[in-house]
């Protein structure tokens, strides 16, 4: 695969080539039923994130050493 290591002219055409292709992708699992509007609305509603108090405390070990 290219990169494009001090070319940023062509950063915003690759971004376009994979938000494309992405949505391609997309629109496959939505046409064959993998995905729906209930799936998406459940992703909305997905809290994701890493606990902040994981990372207090591992943080802490970590600088006690």
């Amino acid at each position: 695969m290219k990169t494009n290591k001090g070319k940023e002219d062509e950063t915003p055409r690759d971004a376009f080539f994979f938000a494309a292709k992405a949505q391609k992708e997309i629109d496959a699992l939505w046409d064959n039923g993998t995905i729906n509007e209930d799936t998406i609305n459940q992703w909305g509603a997905e809290h994701m994130r890493t606990p902040y108090r994981y990372m207090e405390a591992s943080t802490s070990t970590a600088s006690n050493k």
